[in-house]
């Protein structure tokens, strides 16, 4: 086949789905082209935007007033990691300084156990908020999940709850005071 045969091959596949056969009022078919329908908005995209850039997932559902939230919060645990693992390392030197005699830059504390102890809960600080920032992560491509899954939702203005009192029969047939609930949306 030569090349100007495959093309044609080629774009008469990739149109077919396009062209459709129709009758017209005469009951002679014709072709017509069917226009593709608008494209919904998708919650797949929306989370795979999020999972490869926090807060790009939130900028596609035009919610972007999240987008400093989540940065400002994902901010917050790195500074806040950087800090522990900081103070971690400090402790831990003058920790393995102190037990093996030498003497080190926290001259006042005079026992080991106590520099373990503030070395662990640096440790365990650091530890936590790398869980918080683990699960900032994945609240941010929760989000905008949700968010795509809702973009189309209509909100009707005529939402309302109504709470009215009633007579209700019970088995023995006397009649009791009660309150009934109607919900309208």
């Amino acid at each position: 086949m030569n090349l100007l045969k495959k093309n044609i091959l080629v774009l008469f596949i990739t149109f077919l789905p396009l062209i459709t056969l129709s009758q017209d009022e005469q009951g002679q078919q014709s072709f017509r082209y069917r226009v593709p329908e608008r494209e919904v908005h998708s919650p797949h995209r929306a989370t795979m935007y999020s999972a490869v850039l926090p807060g790009l997932g939130q900028a596609y559902n035009k919610k972007y007033w999240k987008i400093p939230v989540i940065y400002g919060l994902a901010g917050t645990f790195v500074y806040l990691i950087d800090y522990n693992n900081k103070q971690y390392i400090k402790y831990k030197n003058a920790y393995s300084d102190m037990n093996d005699g030498l003497i080190s830059q926290f001259e006042v504390y005079t026992n080991t156990e106590i520099l373990g102890k503030i070395k662990d809960s640096y440790r365990r600080d650091r530890d936590f908020n790398i869980i918080l920032l683990s699960f900032t992560y994945v609240l941010n491509i929760i989000d905008a999940t949700v968010d795509a899954h809702l973009y189309n939702y209509e909100i009707n203005d005529d939402l309302s709850l109504r709470l009215e009192p009633t007579l209700m029969n019970t088995t023995y047939s006397q009649n009791t005071l009660g309150i009934s609930c109607s919900f309208k949306f």
